[in-house]
């Protein structure tokens, strides 16, 4: 009984002293959580007093720019306050308007009938006397402008024939008709001879009049450096025959001289431009004579006096017997045709002058864009029109030039072709205007 009692003694001091142990180890750890604890609010409090610090330095630095605006916004009120006592002293407010509204009554319409005046004018003679005089004064002027002509005409004449005198003496001196001969050649016995071959090759034909009015109009016209010191003109026809030409330049000098059996000339009259066609012949230019090329020589001479120089040469303006009503009707029935409007844009005619054939004379066409803007100008002596198998209409435009951006140039070879494509050529048929079927 003894042992078994010892030994329940020793159990129950064993599990005493394993709680006292366990009740050890919790205190401990309640210790341990709780330091912890004090330390997380230690660190928690230490960041809270930095905040607190940081932002009491804001509020400071915040206050020390406070004051100064205070007083600031205090000067500028007093400021107003004392601007706008002044002006309640010296601008007192006007009193109140006081506007009545009344219902707006028409006035009333007076009609004057006016008195008939009537006026007797007694019949003037001094009308009829007025223009008795005008109309003399007016035949006056036209017999004095007469008269002046033919004065200039005959200056003019005189001053060619002492040039031509000049000309002659100088072309003899450049260029000798035969070769110089030795001083030993000439026979001794025919000194006669020889001065009368002298004298013929030194004495020179007068020019004739219609040579020097022609070089006349070339130096009016810009160009004095081109003399024709030969020529025998053909009646009807624009052709002058053994021709000879000098030609001078800037300075002065002789730069060359052509011959030529044939010389054509064209006038284009829409353009104002002279074309001048040397045939068969020779060009002499610094000691050398060549051969003129096959189709000849050619000289364009721009922004001629037209008028004049069909005056001198007939046979070089375009003579119509067109009726005048005919030819308004064709160009009518002409810029019906072609002034369609199209995304390219179309074409207007503001001028014809006749009707030679199939032939259109002195004709002008005008092209626009699709805006209505004016981009080119045609100038043409004659116009000829085409009707192809596949619907195309072309418009040859013959001895002319052309006017587009402030330019103007003459046609390559004198000719100039439009196509205008996919055209009624049935409409075109019917018109009165000349077509030239192609086949």
């Amino acid at each position: 009984m003894d042992k078994e009692q010892d030994s329940s003694s020793e159990e129950s001091r064993a599990i005493d002293a394993s709680a006292q142990r366990s009740g050890a180890n919790l205190k401990l750890r309640d210790v341990q959580a709780l330091n912890r604890s004090f330390r997380r609010l230690a660190e928690v409090q230490e960041a809270l007093l930095v905040q607190m610090g940081e932002m009491e330095r804001l509020r400071n630095r915040r206050e020390r720019w406070l004051t100064p605006l205070l007083v600031l916004a205090g000067f500028c009120a007093a400021a107003a306050a004392s601007w706008l006592a002044w002006v309640q002293i010296n601008h007192p407010e006007s009193p109140p308007e006081i506007q009545v509204l009344a219902p707006v009554q028409e006035p009333p319409t007076i009609v004057v009938q006016p008195t008939p005046v009537t006026v007797a004018v007694p019949e003037s003679k001094v009308s009829d006397e007025v223009m008795a005089r005008l109309l003399g004064e007016v035949d006056r002027m036209r017999d004095e402008s007469r008269e002046d002509r033919q004065r200039i005409a005959e200056l003019t004449e005189l001053l060619i024939n002492r040039e031509q005198a000049d000309i002659s003496r100088m072309a003899n001196i450049g260029l000798p008709s035969s070769p110089v001969e030795e001083p030993a050649s000439p026979p001794l016995s025919k000194p006669e001879a020889t001065e009368a071959s002298v004298t013929t090759e030194i004495k020179e034909p007068l020019l004739s009049p219609w040579l020097g009015a022609m070089n006349g109009l070339l130096a009016l016209d810009g160009y004095p450096h081109f003399r024709f010191e030969r020529g025998t003109r053909v009646e009807g026809e624009p052709v002058i025959h053994q021709v000879t030409l000098l030609v001078w330049d800037v300075a002065g000098l002789l730069d060359s001289v052509i011959k030529a059996e044939e010389v054509h000339f064209e006038l284009h009259q829409m353009a104002g431009d002279l074309v001048v066609r040397f045939l068969r012949g020779t060009r002499t230019r610094a000691g050398a004579k060549h051969l003129l090329p096959e189709d000849g020589i050619r000289f364009d001479f721009a922004d001629v006096d037209v008028e004049a120089w069909s005056h001198l040469f007939p046979e070089l303006a375009s003579l119509g017997n067109t009726d005048p009503g005919e030819i308004q009707r064709i160009r009518e029935d002409l810029e019906e045709l072609i002034s369609v409007k199209r995304p390219s844009g179309y074409y207007r005619i503001p001028a014809l002058g006749e009707v030679d054939g199939d032939v259109l004379k002195m004709v002008q066409v005008q092209r626009y864009d699709a805006a209505g803007h004016l981009t080119r100008i045609l100038d043409a002596d004659s116009l000829e029109l085409r009707l192809h198998p596949n619907g195309d209409v072309e418009m040859l435009f013959l001895e002319g030039a052309i006017f587009e951006g402030g330019v103007r140039r003459p046609f390559f070879d004198d000719r100039f072709r439009v196509y205008l494509p996919r055209q009624p050529l049935d409409d075109w048929r019917a018109s009165c205007v000349p077509c030239v079927e192609i086949q």
